[in-house]
C-alpha cells in the first residue's frame, strides 16, 4: 500500500487512542476520518481528523471498500495541506467520491486514516476493521471505472445471502449448530451454487471480487 514517508507521517498524524484489548471488544478507541474538500475536477485535497469511535459511529460516516492496486504506481493528493502518495485506484475512488451524493459526509479510508508508518497503530486498527465497517452508515464499494450491471447483481446476491443467514430459521436455540452446520444453510448454499453469476467473467476476473478482505467489507456493511 502506498503511504507517506516518515517525515510526512510525523507531521500528518497525531497519536490516537488505541483499543485497550482486542479480546474484550473494547470500543473506547479513536479512528481518523477524512472529507474531500476539493471541487470536482480539481486535484484531490482532503481534511483529516481524529474522533472517538463511539462519536464517529453516532454522528455517522461512510467507509471505502476498494482494491489498493499497484503500490508502485502512485499520484499525489493533499491531506491537511501535506503531499500524500496514493495509489492510482485510491485516487480514482476519491475522485468518484468527490462527485457523488455522499461527499458532504466523512469517510474512512484505510490508506489515509491509518498511519501506515506506525506499526502498533496499524495492527490495532486492522484488528478493529470489522467494527469500523459494521458501524458505518454504508460501505462505499469502488470496483473501478468499468463497473457494470453484473456487479450490481453480485451486490444484490450478497445482500440476499446476508438476509438468508439472518433468517429466523437460522436463529435456533441449539448452541451446537453454527451457520455451516445448520440445516437451513444447505438450501442457502444450493441457491448460491446454482446462480450463473458465480461463473460470469465479472465475478471471476474483476480483482475486487477475488480479494477476501474486500468481499468481507461488502458483507460486513
Amino acid at each position: 500500500m502506498a503511504s507517506p514517508n516518515f517525515s510526512i507521517a510525523a507531521q500528518l498524524y497525531d497519536p490516537i487512542l488505541l483499543p485497550i484489548s482486542s479480546q474484550t471488544g473494547d470500543d473506547s478507541f479513536s479512528i481518523r476520518l477524512i472529507s474531500v474538500i476539493s471541487s470536482p475536477g480539481e486535484p484531490i485535497s482532503c481534511r483529516l481528523w481524529a474522533a472517538s469511535f463511539n462519536d464517529a459511529a453516532t454522528a455517522g460516516y461512510f467507509a471505502l471498500s476498494y482494491v489498493w492496486g499497484d503500490a508502485s504506481i502512485t499520484e499525489k493528493i493533499m491531506v491537511n495541506g501535506l503531499p500524500f502518495q496514493a495509489t492510482r485506484n485510491l485516487v480514482l475512488a476519491l475522485k468518484w467520491y468527490s462527485k457523488s451524493e455522499y461527499v458532504s459526509h466523512p469517510i474512512w479510508v484505510d490508506a489515509v486514516c491509518i498511519n501506515q508508518c506506525n506499526i502498533p497503530e496499524r495492527n490495532d486498527q486492522v484488528r478493529f476493521m470489522g467494527s469500523i465497517y459494521t458501524s458505518c452508515w454504508e460501505a462505499l464499494c469502488f470496483l473501478g471505472p468499468n463497473a457494470d450491471e453484473e456487479d450490481a447483481k453480485l451486490f444484490h446476491l450478497i445482500s440476499s445471502l446476508c438476509q438468508d443467514l439472518e433468517h429466523p430459521d437460522m436463529q435456533g436455540e441449539n448452541p451446537s449448530l453454527t451457520p455451516l452446520t445448520h440445516p437451513f444453510y444447505a438450501g442457502v448454499v444450493e441457491n448460491i451454487s446454482n446462480t450463473s453469476l458465480l461463473r460470469s467473467p465479472v465475478f471471476q476476473d474483476r480483482v475486487y471480487w477475488t480479494r477476501v478482505w474486500t468481499f468481507q467489507e461488502a458483507v460486513l456493511s
